[in-house]
């Protein structure tokens, strides 16, 4: 069975409801050159879309896969985000490609199936070896039986949202590879930010393979016409739903917007998030409209409307709450913000131990830039990652309530996973002794039964923000080693059976080596090593 990652596909259900397509009559020119190259025209087989955070990239790449779908030219596609399970995780690009290749032709899965058969571990192999025996060899295979010439695209959206420098060039280098094909032109779109990975990985590709356009470098007239657009359509909706007159909220506010946007289609859909959920949104408005600040910085009036929703977001607040509301704010909004995989309510308020009440006072009033469904079950993310980049920066978030230290949370994070860990763990913690089941026959729902969501994250993750946490370089006069000494002592095997069970057998690997390149860094301790007293 290949590895999927849930809702990576541009069409998944789970994700229908926040992905949005561009607005008909925008973003006319781009779209226009996307689908002549991705219809043939032209030598390069890839484009790379690349732009600042919040310029568009991603509706454009929506937008361009359902056009695709529709003609029959799309493949697959897979939309990276960070810390949303495995949408961040490259090990899992190729094998979710290629199972989506096998639902869009017969052909390919009967390729695709000899492909894997005999090789029911691929999945676990290097991206070189998944490459070639997923996608490169059945794409070849078909190559050679085809009469008339085919087009396939691949739509990757946010590729920097995807871990691990190296693999990302590695990624761009084996498309690459799809350029000696004779009669299938493969045609793979790509979005990203100019992250230096990305830059040099397609720096090291010849310049006839790919074609690059930089989003912010787009005449400023389109990309104002684009946000006028979708500015006065929103808006409008927002005044019929809210009674405000037809006439609401003028030219003159929608000009005002627009220089301010300075082509950030993430500012504009903020102002109308912000708007939507106001319970007066003339006045809300009117203060959006006062704010200024004299920094020169691209981003600063996407940061001052970040900041008008933050400080807003407790303006009812007493002073003494206020306070409160700030000490949650940087529990529980950070944790979400650097969490590896995104949580549900329920179980973020387990691993940080906050009641329901403060939770629900940490999140009110910031529907505009958080996903909040109400569902204790459901997670919540960010709507846009350029909200993680302000929160964590001191140059961009002015204001040290709200302001993330991204070490802090990470501590946090560790020590309260080790907390879950240590009181949950166990021997055969799903009594797989007692009724002679083997692991690979466990159900989804008996393993969440015994292993609930909180201890599978702890599990998985605690390694990784004891890593990230600049506490592993203050270990030596730091109780905190004695908890992580204690824990292996008690619980390494217990630790290792949840991963496994979990078929994290792979992870299980690299979390140790993550861990064993933290305890480089720690003291000897000469009483004994985590493993010899293990008691399993």
């Amino acid at each position: 069975m290949l590895p999927r990652a849930d809702a990576a596909a541009f069409d998944s259900f789970v994700e229908d409801r926040k992905r949005s397509k561009c607005l008909e009559g925008t973003r006319v020119e781009i779209l226009k050159q996307i689908v002549d190259w991705g219809t043939g025209h032209g030598n390069e087989n890839i484009f790379w879309l690349n732009g600042l955070a919040g310029t568009g990239k991603s509706t454009i790449a929506q937008t361009i896969a359902d056009a695709f779908s529709d003609t029959s030219y799309l493949g697959a596609s897979f939309f990276f985000s960070r810390g949303k399970a495995d949408r961040g995780d490259s090990r899992v690009l190729f094998s979710t490609l290629a199972l989506q290749l096998t639902e869009s032709s017969p052909t390919f899965k009967i390729y695709i199936a000899d492909a894997v058969k005999g090789n029911s571990s691929i999945g676990q192999k290097t991206l070189e070896r998944q490459w070639k025996c997923l996608i490169l060899h059945p794409l070849s295979e078909l190559d050679k039986r085809l009469l008339f010439p085919l087009v396939l695209v691949f739509v990757i959206d946010a590729l920097d949202e995807c871990a691990g420098d190296e693999d990302v060039r590695i990624i761009l280098r084996l498309f690459n590879e799809v350029r000696n094909l004779t009669n299938i032109r493969v045609r793979v779109f790509i979005t990203s930010r100019p992250e230096t990975p990305i830059r040099l990985g397609f720096g090291e590709l010849p310049g006839v393979v790919h074609r690059s356009l930089v989003l912010q470098h787009a005449p400023r007239a389109e990309a104002e016409h684009d946000i006028s657009i979708y500015l006065r359509h929103t808006l409008a909706k927002i005044g019929r739903e809210k009674s405000l007159g037809k006439n609401w909220p003028g030219g003159e506010t929608i000009k005002t917007l627009l220089q301010r946007a300075d082509r950030l289609f993430i500012y504009a859909a903020t102002v109308c998030r912000f708007l939507e959920q106001a319970r007066f949104p003339q006045k809300r408005l009117t203060e959006m409209l006062s704010l200024t600040s004299t920094n020169t910085s691209s981003t600063k009036d996407l940061d001052l409307m970040y900041l008008l929703v933050l400080t807003t977001s407790i303006d009812n607040a007493s002073e003494d709450e206020r306070e409160d509301l700030s000490n949650l704010f940087r529990q529980i909004i950070g944790s979400i913000i650097v969490l590896y995989s995104t949580l549900s309510t329920a179980s973020l308020m387990e691993i940080l131990q906050v009641s329901s009440t403060e939770m629900d006072g940490a999140l009110e009033g910031l529907h505009s830039v958080l996903d909040i469904t109400g569902d204790a079950n459901s997670p919540i993310q960010l709507v846009h990652p350029s909200f993680r980049d302000f929160l964590l920066s001191s140059q961009r978030c002015t204001d040290p309530r709200f302001l993330i230290s991204g070490d802090e949370t990470h501590t946090e994070l560790f020590s309260r996973c080790l907390q879950v860990l240590s009181s949950s763990l166990k021997r055969d913690i799903c009594n797989l002794d007692n009724e002679g089941i083997r692991t690979e026959e466990m159900s989804r729902r008996r393993i969440q039964e015994h292993i609930p969501p909180p201890v599978q994250y702890a599990a998985q993750y605690w390694p990784v923000h004891l890593h990230s946490s600049r506490i592993v370089n203050q270990l030596m006069d730091n109780p905190i080693l004695e908890d992580i000494y204690s824990f292996l002592e008690k619980h390494f095997l217990h630790w290792l059976e949840v991963l496994s069970i979990n078929q994290a057998g792979v992870e299980a690997v690299t979390l140790i080596e993550t861990l064993w390149n933290s305890a480089a860094r720690f003291p000897v301790r000469k009483t004994s090593t985590p493993t010899s007293s293990t008691n399993y």
